[in-house]
């Protein structure tokens, strides 16, 4: 039975009068019992509810709280208690404050988390999380008790000894990690909890920077020991790292000193192991080194395996957090000096295998670019330490191209770094998600009511404010893009000028390399870099035709630049029969409405009869070839698991900075007629302005390609290249040179 009702007076609380049973009520007959028409119902949202439970009887409570005077109607009754009024029960508040603490948004970020899992899942995850207290207890007791330990040992250096954990023992807690992590709950830990593991970990990462391993001095060479504790530290480490990049934003899990600690780990090794074994050959002063590393191979390749992984989780830090001057400096210079370290010539004397160090290298690379992206004021000090190197490279084909791109051939590793540093510099990192707060669902009546604020009375000027700031901060990134790629291309020239052809100087074959690279990857959605690079180098190639001859400018310098500008030509039109070979034989017109589309605007771009090319609107549109990229980059790229991959969103911020910057050639703003712009026009740029905001803008609406075959994603670059007018024109000289 229901709880009796009670009723509040202004004396207290009376007792409840006594009720008298209910007769139980019959159902009510139905119009085939009783022969009467029924009524019509009245429409509501419930009505067929209602219908439905008609017949079922009522509480008697309900009942009995209804006067006998007042018929009986189906449906439930809902009694709500009084909210008390008294003054004394209230609590004051003088100032509100409505920012939620560090606190607050730390269990928001967890409750989300959570929310994100299923039930079952989410029971897992507790589970996972309840074991990894208890190992972490356990051993944190076992560490102090170190006497009767089967989970830790000491190990004995010169400046002093530590508490090293075992090997079994980190595996456990590897494992233990490893599932929170996969899981997405590793940020749902306690600090205090991932600081112990750290503590944990720490010993065998500092001993091991501080021992004596990998010595060369004696006699015979013994590494088994050094080699299976250089992967003891490394590993411990990465589950570091792993600590830092998964836990919590708070920066008592990311100390300097820690920091610190593991890039000396990865420059000792570096120095060491890695850079000795590489440098090794058959015979000669490295020959017993060679030897030696010839009998544990497999154990030297896990070494740079797991340095690489170091390497990768350092960029991953660098590209969320902001590390000290001196961890930025020590992983510039350690990245540096691998980037610019010489590999074997041959398969057969490489210990590592060309393959492994490259894929290694590239690791150097990423770090490299995610301090070039996220701090300014070292691009030119990074810069200027590339440039400065580049006589150490090879400047013969078959050791220079061993950077594997995802769907491209193989290029230079520093011609891939230079392209990086140029998209990079043409990404907006710094998104700013404020003036995206408006939820635009494609229509623009939403977008126009989304700007409006109470008070201020018009939506104008906050529009023309938005456009403003979006068309600057794109020329901004388009400018200082353009300038990276004149740095490169005129250091380039330059050290390549006033050499003849069959000069032993390698300045000018490596400007050969780098124009074969730029131009085998052009129009590829990977490398819009390359696009800007050519044009700088063209630039430069065009004054020095133009320039009179004077004692800077030889015959040989002319030479170079017809010679340079031959093979840009020969590239472009190299590129544009690629995309008829595969138009032909890979797209079907009937395969989708963005095949048909394609067709169409790749024959008015190749066409030779065409006076204007492709129309700047068709070229531009929201759902045109630059958008097709754009969403097609995750596919391209192999990274479906990870969208915010630093490689993603520099690729895919510079696709945006491009696409505005083109559309305000196309379309410069002008204040007289801008309202009356055609309505796609206005559209289109107020959904540029919010992407170049906002990198994830595009990702979170609702407009999704079906069409997603990899030939679609390089033949739609053909506009991004066909869309530069300057290396149009002088592609179309060609025949005149």
């Amino acid at each position: 039975m229901s709880a009796p009702l009670l009723t509040k007076t202004a004396n207290g609380v009376l007792p409840p009068e006594p009720r008298q049973l209910a007769t139980p009520v019959r159902p009510a007959a139905t119009p085939s019992q009783t022969g009467t028409p029924s009524l019509p119902q009245a429409e509501t949202p419930n009505g067929n509810a209602h219908a439905q439970n008609g017949h079922l009887p009522f509480p008697s409570s309900a009942l009995s709280s209804v006067p006998n005077s007042t018929p009986v109607r189906p449906g439930p009754a809902v009694v709500v208690k009084p909210i008390s009024g008294r003054r004394e029960e209230y609590q004051r508040y003088d100032v509100v404050d409505a920012t939620p603490s560090l606190s607050q948004k730390r269990k928001e970020q967890v409750d989300i988390g959570l929310a994100a899992l299923k039930p079952h899942e989410r029971e897992i995850a507790d589970r996972k999380i309840e074991e990894l207290r208890h190992l972490v207890a356990s051993l944190t007791d076992d560490k102090d008790d170190l006497e009767g330990s089967d989970s830790f040992r000491t190990v004995s250096t010169l400046d002093a000894d530590f508490t090293v954990m075992r090997s079994r023992a980190m595996d456990n807690l590897s494992d233990n990690m490893s599932n929170i992590i996969n899981l997405g709950r590793f940020s749902a830990l306690p600090v205090d909890m991932v600081m112990d593991i750290q503590s944990l970990l720490q010993p065998g990462v500092t001993s091991a920077t501080k021992n004596d391993l990998f010595k060369q001095a004696e006699e015979t060479i013994e590494w088994s020991d050094s080699i299976e504790a250089a992967k003891f530290a490394l590993k411990a480490a990465k589950m570091i790292l792993d600590t830092m990049i998964e836990g919590r934003d708070d920066y008592r899990m990311r100390r300097e000193e820690m920091i610190d600690t593991i890039i000396d780990l990865v420059k000792f090794i570096k120095d060491a192991c890695i850079v000795p074994v590489l440098q090794a050959r058959r015979s000669g002063s490295t020959e017993d080194v060679y030897i030696t590393a010839s009998g544990q191979k497999k154990e030297l390749q896990t070494v740079l395996r797991l340095c690489g992984s170091v390497m990768s989780r350092c960029a991953m830090l660098i590209g969320k957090y902001n590390l000290s001057d001196r961890a930025l400096n020590g992983l510039e210079y350690l990245a540096l000096e691998l980037v610019m370290e010489q590999n074997s010539d041959s398969e057969k004397d490489s210990i590592f295998t060309i393959q492994k160090f490259e894929q290694f290298r590239q690791k150097a690379v990423d770090v490299l670019a995610e301090i070039f992206a996220r701090h300014a004021e070292q691009q030119n000090s990074i810069l200027n330490g590339v440039l400065s190197n580049l006589e150490k490279l090879p400047d013969k084909k078959a050791s220079a191209r061993q950077f594997k791109s995802a769907r491209d051939v193989p290029i230079m590793t520093i011609s891939a770094l230079f392209m990086r540093f140029v998209q990079v510099a043409a990404t907006n990192r710094e998104s700013q998600t404020k003036t995206t707060a408006s939820k635009d669902n494609g229509n623009s009546s939403d977008e126009d009511a989304s700007d409006y604020d109470p008070g201020t009375g018009s939506t104008k000027k906050k529009k023309k404010k938005r456009n403003d700031t979006s068309a600057q901060t794109a020329q901004l990134l388009f400018k200082r893009a353009k300038t990276i790629a004149y740095t490169i291309a005129g250091f380039l020239v330059d050290r390549a000028s006033n050499v003849s052809k069959t000069s032993d100087k390698p300045f000018r074959n490596l400007l050969d390399l780098f124009i074969e690279d730029f131009c085998n990857v052009l129009g590829s959605p990977e490398w819009p870099g390359a696009e800007l690079l050519l044009e700088q180098v063209m630039r430069k190639m065009n004054a020095l035709l133009q320039a009179e001859q004077t004692a800077k400018t030889t015959v040989n310098d002319k030479d170079m630049a017809l010679s340079v500008m031959s093979r840009i030509g020969c590239g472009i039109l190299d590129f544009k029969h690629r995309l008829k070979k595969l138009k032909r034989e890979k797209l079907d017109v009937s395969q989708s409405d963005i095949s048909s589309k394609l067709d169409r605007l790749l024959d008015e771009a190749m066409s030779d009869n065409a006076k204007e090319g492709v129309n700047d609107l068709d070229l531009l549109a929201f759902d045109g070839p630059y958008r097709m990229v754009i969403e097609s980059l995750p596919d391209y790229l192999d990274l479906h698991s990870s969208q915010d991959d630093p490689r993603l969103q520099s690729v895919s911020g510079c696709h945006v900075t491009l696409w505005l910057a083109a559309f305000l050639r196309a379309f410069p703003a002008d204040a007289h007629d801008a309202d009356a712009r055609p309505l796609a026009v206005a559209q289109l740029r107020e959904r540029l302005d919010l992407m170049i905001m906002d990198h994830k803008w595009l990702s979170q609406k609702l407009y999704v390609f079906n069409s997603c075959c990899s030939f679609l994603f390089f033949f739609a670059n053909v506009f991004l290249a066909n869309s530069n007018p300057y290396l149009k024109y002088r592609a179309n000289l060609l025949p005149a040179l």
